[in-house]
């Protein structure tokens, strides 16, 4: 059995906006209204590098884009997702 990593994502919108959180390479959209956190939890097969993150973000216009597989490399090592607002979890990827 391989090791897992485990990376989080914590996200607070505190715009006074409402917003979108966008997960790719799995065209999974969120919504994130004023006032509410998201936390995200990414599991992958392959090792950390120290000091980096497998994941990117993307800012654009109504929210943000994480790409949590943004190569071929890292898509075929995503294990899965497991997304919550407000400490409700709203999906999960596996």
């Amino acid at each position: 059995m391989k090791d897992l990593y485990r990376e989080e994502i914590f996200i607070q919108n505190h715009s006074g906006e409402n917003m979108h959180v966008a997960l790719e390479p799995l065209d999974r959209h969120y919504p994130l209204n004023s006032g509410q956190e998201m936390r995200i939890e990414i599991t992958y097969d392959l090792p950390q590098i120290p000091g980096s993150s497998q994941f990117h973000a993307v800012q654009e216009k109504g929210g943000i884009r994480y790409y949590i597989a943004g190569s071929r490399h890292q898509n075929e090592h995503l294990v899965g997702f497991v997304v919550w607002v407000n400490g409700e979890q709203v999906d999960q990827w596996m």
